[in-house]
């Protein structure tokens, strides 16, 4: 004989148990996570020092879409976040910044306000600026005293003496 009651949705797996009398159960083995994908900066992609970046990610919430969602961007090189995205309509969190030198490990987090996060990580380089090559030397290095008017003379040097 088949319950007249209704079945019960709340999670990815349901099963019944039944007799004369059907009685309903429900589990709920993860109370899930959110999705991110990273959309900038691309995978393998660098910068300069000094440079902005532009940082977003994707958040899909498909289990509570209404929830409120805060995201960050952090660094393993830098103490505070990088950034603090803003979260458009469509789920894309995103934000620019300034990252120091180095080869950052970042992650992306979303956490929304019952505490059911995602995050996903990727590596990104900041390489040092390089040197202005203001003498016409080919290399960066400014030791030859010459104040960069290639004459080769220090005009620091007082002709007369």
């Amino acid at each position: 004989m088949r319950s007249l009651l209704p079945r019960l949705r709340c999670g990815h797996l349901c099963f019944w148990i039944g007799s004369i009398l059907t009685l309903g159960a429900c589990l709920n083995p993860s109370p899930g996570v959110l999705s991110l994908t990273i959309l900038t900066p691309v995978p393998g992609a660098s910068a300069t020092e000094g440079s902005t970046q532009f940082f977003s990610v994707l958040i899909d919430d498909s289990i509570a879409p209404a929830s409120p969602i805060s995201a960050s961007i952090r660094s393993n090189l830098q103490e505070e976040d990088v950034c603090a995205p803003s979260l458009s309509e469509s789920g894309v969190a995103s934000c620019e910044a300034v990252l120091d030198v180095g080869q950052h490990q970042l992650q992306f987090i979303a956490t929304r306000a019952d505490g059911i996060s995602g995050d996903t990580t990727m590596s990104f380089t900041v390489l040092a600026a390089q040197g202005d090559d203001d003498d016409s030397s080919g290399d960066d290095d400014d030791s030859s005293g010459d104040d960069d008017d290639s004459s080769g003379d220090d005009d620091s040097v007082d002709p007369d003496n």
